[in-house]
């Protein structure tokens, strides 16, 4: 397949002065009888200006995580019911903890803390985030799942007594994401280099939900960023895209990623369909 590079305008949060006095929330949760009356959202998502998006077909090996803050790897996974909570449970993310300690640098302790099914088929409500097998549509808006203080949240909420031990080492947080029925056509994922962004164009916005209160990470365009995606991604080709990094010192601390759709989409295609589980990653868990 010869790669197919887009132009694409993507949605970044719109900077807003009030920021420097109100905090950015975004309600995700319906029924939230304390929160009657408050607006679902203080802020505005905005086109940005036209970007290049790079496909990587073909060089798929030149990426890693701590340069680039994303992966791309091959891998056969056995077949399941991905509508079974029994079989995710139970053989994908065994699967995924094993592809994890045998691909990636330094992974000494996997914890899965959530994971989640898309479907790219348009819905008027609320997501469901309580039930994962509920499929949400794909995010098309440029973000990071969380931000460095709900990180540490999630280390203490799933290592109780050696979270603090844990956290004197290296704690990552990747979201594990690949198609499960179908080759992707229609929606792809665009990957953004964290080696090419600043921390200050990420804006810490509270995540609210009915069970839990979190912070997401909303960056803010940047002319200087790169972007890159896979054509045409396959069962068998896993992302492991980087939420988040303690060791600050590597070229690429996070992705920033988003949804997109695709330039040239062929009729009559089936919508994408896609799974993402998210883990820590501890490193010296010993």
């Amino acid at each position: 397949m010869e790669p197919t590079h887009q132009r694409r305008k993507l949605m970044y949060l719109q900077w807003d002065d009030k920021f420097e006095q109100e905090k950015p929330y975004q309600i995700v949760s319906e029924n939230i009888p304390e929160l009657d009356g408050l607006a679902r959202s203080n802020i505005e998502m905005g086109e940005g200006p036209e970007e290049l998006i790079e496909d990587v077909r073909g060089r798929e090996s030149a990426f890693s995580l701590d340069q680039n803050g994303f992966q791309i790897i091959k891998h056969q996974f056995p077949s399941i019911d991905y509508q079974s909570n029994d079989d995710v449970e139970n053989v994908y993310k065994p699967e995924i903890e094993r592809l994890l300690k045998e691909q990636v640098e330094g992974v000494d302790k996997v914890v899965f803390f959530n994971w989640r099914l898309r479907l790219n088929v348009e819905r008027n409500n609320l997501a469901n985030l309580n039930n994962p097998l509920v499929p949400l549509v794909p995010a098309h808006n440029v973000h990071l799942d969380q931000s460095p203080a709900t990180a540490v949240q999630y280390v203490y909420e799933k290592m109780g007594d050696y979270a603090d031990r844990y956290l004197q080492g290296r704690v990552r947080i990747f979201n594990i994401w690949r198609p499960y029925a179908h080759r992707v056509e229609d929606c792809p994922l665009a990957l953004c280099d964290g080696s090419t962004i600043r921390r200050s164009d990420l804006v810490i916005c509270d995540n609210i939900q009915k069970t839990r209160l979190g912070e997401t990470l909303l960056p803010l365009y940047n002319p200087n960023a790169r972007w890159y995606y896979l054509n045409g991604q396959q069962n068998d080709e896993v992302t492991i895209i980087k939420i988040f990094d303690s060791n600050v010192e590597v070229a690429a601390s996070c992705c920033p990623h988003t949804a997109f759709y695709h330039t040239v989409i062929p009729p009559d295609i089936l919508p994408r369909q896609s799974i993402e589980v998210r883990a820590l990653i501890i490193t010296n868990a010993d």
